[in-house]
């Protein structure tokens, strides 16, 4: 979605790729590392609903254990949705360039936002 507005988009595009994907299969073997090394195993495979994370918190924080995972998966939500709508913007933006959407989602703020393609997307995801 940014590509556009890169310096080395090449470089960048492949690079930022890469590491992304390294930094989030790191994560999930910590993740699951910590998960084995907090729960036996018969108790994992048992979890009710699947739910691990869960479980493993309670162990871990006790009976706010259930209330930080919840916590953090609405952090999570909301990073998602920050990044969906200022990508769905750009998409907006790229399209009234080449012709295919509203002329004024093509038009810049003096800070080099598509402002018009974030309202855009802002009612939408409303």
């Amino acid at each position: 979605f940014v590509a556009g507005e890169m310096n080395n988009p090449k470089r960048n595009i492949g690079l930022s790729l890469l590491l992304g994907t390294l930094l989030v299969t790191l994560i999930y073997v910590l993740l699951n590392l910590m998960f084995t090394f907090v729960l036996p195993l018969q108790e994992i495979a048992t979890t009710p609903k699947d739910r691990v994370g869960i479980a493993a918190s309670q162990v871990i924080f006790g009976a706010d254990g259930t209330v930080i995972i919840a916590i953090l998966i609405m952090v999570a939500t909301f990073g998602c949705n920050n990044g969906l709508i200022l990508a769905g913007a750009r998409v907006y933006y790229s399209m009234a360039k080449d012709g295919l959407f509203f002329k004024q989602t093509a038009k810049l703020n003096k800070n080099g936002v598509p402002a018009f393609a974030l309202w855009i997307q802002f009612i939408m995801a409303s």
